[in-house]
């Protein structure tokens, strides 16, 4: 080991505990820990096994052993505790090393020595794993976890795998960070899923990395399970842009110390801070470009979605930053948010922003605009997103995604669906409205009744895609927000 930290501590599979149980010794000698990596691994636990039963014990770690081996050689090595049930030691091994020749997972002039040498270390290895109980931890603990899940042979495991931080959560004070990387347990560390399992355990690395008075600065995308794409890219850190570090609601942040003025940009109903990664540049050069990341979501996992509009608007108006002037923009559920957010703002006689873009979403005072939705049952309300389009197919088709990703769009319909307007005078900003000509959720008619909302200039335009065009044509809609230099001052 080096002499100082800090450390930066990573394990695969049940290597994650070896990792994990490092950064608490580490820590308590004194030394600092960067990042505590965990690929892939379960939480520490302890099989349901009878104390009187040392042979099925036996059994279950061979089992377990034969498992592993079948995802590391990618060969279909399967055994039972059924199968070694009534074997004595010697043939168990004898059963195991046949079975393990016969599918080329060992080559075959392996001899029984070789074998029982590999079985006892494996043995002592699994029971190590099982047998060690951990204390909580302080440190911030990083999940990357496979897109494929494998089929666990043993009920603990099963069990941890339903858990989207596979039980770590217990054992931290911190919530758990879960990226979740393309592959599964053992080719998330191939081509071409290992690059992107680089790129985001990079900027996980460079997150960790902070010093005193130094607030570590990270720009790019984290693993989205609605997109099943990732990349992250780090930026040197500014003091001029401190004050976003600090904040859990915005992310993506790319620094921009000489601009006069900031964009916030307010997701779509299940969408993330991810979607708006590169409005950044070109256009839009002269303002920081600031995605607000709702809770549930990316870094945001392990927190509750808000379900109502009132208490998220409320909740984001405490966390904004108001240090330069702003603007919002919103696209469908986000132009609704953006609205109240600043209508809140008013309230409280704070600052307003000196714009309001709205995207494909009718106009407050038409909203609800359809029956409510979030609380359909899970067939009829998945065949609602995917007429709705906007997420992957193959993320509608997978029960393990679906569990990760309905949470979050049934509390973003319910803030849609539980929507209340309340008849209040108009802003003074102007508000620019921009509608789909394919749109078939939102009619054009309602998106131009957005004038309504405002005593200042109104301005639309209609850009050629369905309901998300803002994905299709992003630049046409950057070249749309570009905020004049003159607008700055005022």
């Amino acid at each position: 080991m080096q002499p100082h930290g800090p450390y930066h501590l990573a394990g695969w599979s049940t290597g994650a505990t070896v990792a994990f149980e490092m950064s608490r010794q580490l820590r308590a000698a004194g030394e600092d820990i960067g990042l505590v990596g965990l690929f892939d691994g379960f939480s520490p636990y302890t099989p349901k096994l009878s104390a009187s039963d040392p042979d099925a014990a036996s059994a279950r770690v061979l089992s377990t052993i034969a498992r592993n081996l079948s995802i590391f050689s990618g060969q279909h090595l399967t055994i039972t505790d059924s199968d070694l049930a009534g074997l004595s030691a010697e043939e168990r091994m004898a059963y195991f090393l046949a079975e393990a020749k016969s599918r080329n997972v060992f080559p075959p002039d392996l001899s029984m020595a070789d074998v029982r040498a590999f079985l006892d270390a494996s043995d002592r290895h699994v029971r190590a794993f099982w047998s060690h109980v951990p204390a909580v931890s302080d440190e911030r603990l990083v999940l990357f976890r496979s897109a494929d899940p494998l089929e666990w042979a043993i009920e603990e495991e099963t069990e941890l795998a339903e858990l989207p931080e596979f039980g770590w959560q217990r054992l931290s004070s911190q919530p758990v960070v879960v990226h979740l990387v393309p592959g599964n347990h053992v080719t998330m560390f191939q081509q071409p899923n290992v690059n992107a399992l680089a790129r985001v355990l990079a900027g996980e690395a460079r997150r960790s990395e902070r010093r005193p008075g130094q607030q570590a600065a990270v720009d790019g995308t984290m693993m989205n399970a609605m997109t099943i794409a990732t990349a992250i890219s780090a930026v040197e850190p500014s003091h001029s842009i401190d004050v976003l570090r600090r904040i859990a609601w915005l992310e993506y942040v790319r620094l921009n110390p000489a601009a006069a003025s900031r964009l916030f940009c307010f997701p779509y109903a299940g969408g993330s801070a991810s979607i708006f990664r590169d409005w950044h540049g070109g256009p839009l050069t002269a303002c920081e470009v600031c995605p607000v990341q709702l809770p549930g979501r990316e870094r945001r996992f392990n927190e509750r979605p808000f379900d109502r509009m009132k208490r998220l608007a409320k909740a984001i108006v405490e966390n904004l930053p108001q240090d330069k002037p702003f603007a919002f923009f919103g696209h469908s559920l986000g132009a609704l948010l953006a609205f109240e957010v600043a209508r809140e703002l008013r309230r409280q006689a704070k600052p307003l922003p000196f714009h309001l873009f709205v995207s494909g979403a009718p106009a407050a005072q038409l909203c609800p605009n359809k029956a409510p939705r979030f609380n359909l049952d899970r067939e009829a309300f998945v065949a609602e997103i995917r007429k709705l389009g906007g997420t992957p197919e193959e993320a509608l088709q997978s029960e393990e995604l679906l569990e990760l990703v309905l949470p979050v769009l049934r509390a973003d319909f319910a803030v849609i669906d539980t929507y209340f307007y309340l008849d209040e005078p108009p802003l003074a900003c102007p508000i620019t409205a921009f509608a789909g000509a394919r749109d078939e959720e939102v009619d054009q008619p309602e998106v131009m009744d957005w004038r309504a909302q405002t005593t200042g200039r109104f301005d639309a335009q209609v850009f050629p895609g369905d309901h998300f065009f803002i994905s299709e044509f992003g630049s046409k809609v950057r070249e749309m927000r570009r905020i004049p230099p003159s607008r700055h001052a005022s």
